[in-house]
């Protein structure tokens, strides 16, 4: 799938976008345009990057399951109150489970 358990989290970061960087036309919705797209994966290449959601889509293409994502809701004075649906990256293979993401303060999965 993605490698050993021992292999490092960068490593298969790496994996999630190298299958980005050869499929740049499936990502082309995620940023503005194709330049700014070949200069994200170069970055993402570095070490020291945290994945987004064009990783995720990745992910949901190469693991074939459909990833769904939830975020924090919160109310007037800021207090998370409950979390609501906020989007999902689909593949065609209605047999597998979703993998459950929490988008918490739109900073971290």
């Amino acid at each position: 799938m993605l490698g050993s358990p021992k292999e490092s989290s960068h490593l298969k970061l790496r994996k999630v976008v190298t299958h980005i960087e050869k499929n740049l036309s499936n990502f082309q919705g995620e940023l503005e345009y194709e330049r700014a797209l070949t200069e994200y994966v170069n970055r993402m290449k570095k070490s020291g990057q945290w994945a987004g959601h064009p990783e995720i889509k990745a992910m949901a293409y190469i693991l074939n399951r459909t990833i769904a994502i939830y975020e924090s809701k919160y109310d007037e004075f800021g207090e998370v109150v409950g979390f609501a649906y906020k989007h999902h990256e689909s593949v065609d293979n209605p047999m597998s489970n979703p993998i459950l993401l929490l988008h918490i303060s739109e900073t971290h999965y």
